[in-house]
């Protein structure tokens, strides 16, 4: 295990107040496990307050710490494959900038994913400090739901962002072609060795969080277009049943409500099928995902 390197990726968005005590969480929790060999990726995601000037600070003083800042802002999945494609170690480890995750098991997470022989562990959260919006709740509970339908998620495992991976399938994630990045899904469709480790689920200090619920809308329907071809699928079903009732509805003089079902179900049609050849054009493009600014690391920085 202490031959082994390790990066640890942490985007950074509105966290000025907490990147430091993330950092510093981060850096107790490998010397407790007794392992140097480590890195841990800041991720500037053109975040608005001054969290670029803390990390740059942080970098300029430890050597395990590199900056990356971004050219735009592109959200958190997004910046984190930056940290991903940048990561050197032979396990990554993922963690938020808010101190809502406990990086001090991290130590537990390296014991569990060496002892478990799996590809990944995510944290599972036993306790939560303070309640989260409901619509966050209800939003994660229908991710995990879409997960399992349409990127076939294991039922009984929870995703979250706070997670430890091997390499390999970090690969498979930073080569991922699709228009938008959704990690769980590459997770799961390519291994089935996942497990999660119980931690406590840290109240957040500052601020309120960025996954909005037109985020997590987002999120799940960019999930259930890149993964699978049921909603699809699915779609083609509903389009025949509809298009039935129609023909009964105006056949029993029923023509406003007929056509409005007809209606209805077109504009559905030109939506999703829309999203598909959409993402295909966008991919074709190979347009980047993200542009790393600037580089920064113990005493010095560069422009890539």
């Amino acid at each position: 295990m202490k031959d082994e390197s390790y990066s640890v990726v942490i985007p950074m968005y509105r966290s000025e107040e907490t990147i430091a005590k993330v950092v510093n969480e981060v850096t107790q929790a490998f010397l407790v496990i007794n392992i140097n060999n480590y890195e841990i990726i800041l991720i500037n995601d053109c975040s608005p307050d001054n969290v670029l000037d803390k990390a740059t600070i942080l970098a300029k003083n430890d050597a395990h710490i590199t900056v990356l800042d971004l050219a735009k802002n592109v959200g958190q999945e997004m910046a984190a494959l930056a940290g991903y494609s940048y990561a050197k170690g032979d396990f990554i480890i993922s963690v938020d900038d808010d101190f809502q995750h406990p990086a001090y098991e991290i130590g537990n997470l390296i014991t569990a994913i060496h002892d478990r022989d799996d590809d990944v562990v995510f944290a599972s959260y036993m306790e939560e400090e303070g309640r989260r919006p409901w619509f966050r709740s209800l939003g994660t509970r229908l991710n995990w739901k879409m997960a399992e339908i349409m990127a076939g998620k294991p039922k009984n495992i929870e995703s979250n962002s706070f997670l430890i991976m091997r390499r390999n399938i970090r690969d498979s994630i930073i080569n991922y072609r699709g228009k938008d990045m959704y990690t769980y899904g590459v997770i799961y469709a390519t291994t089935s060795h996942i497990s999660n480790y119980p931690v406590k689920h840290r109240k957040r200090i500052t601020g309120s969080s960025g996954n909005t619920l037109p985020k997590l809308i987002r999120l799940w329907f960019s999930g259930a277009i890149s993964f699978s071809l049921k909603l699809l699928k699915g779609l083609c079903l509903l389009t025949l049943i509809g298009l039935l009732l129609s023909i009964f509805l105006i056949a029993f003089g029923k023509t406003i409500i007929g056509l409005l079902v007809v209606a209805i179900i077109t504009t559905l049609n030109i939506y999703v099928f829309g999203e598909y050849i959409g993402r295909l054009y966008l991919v074709s493009e190979n347009l980047p995902k993200y542009v790393i600014k600037n580089v920064i690391t113990y005493n010095k920085s560069h422009s890539k």
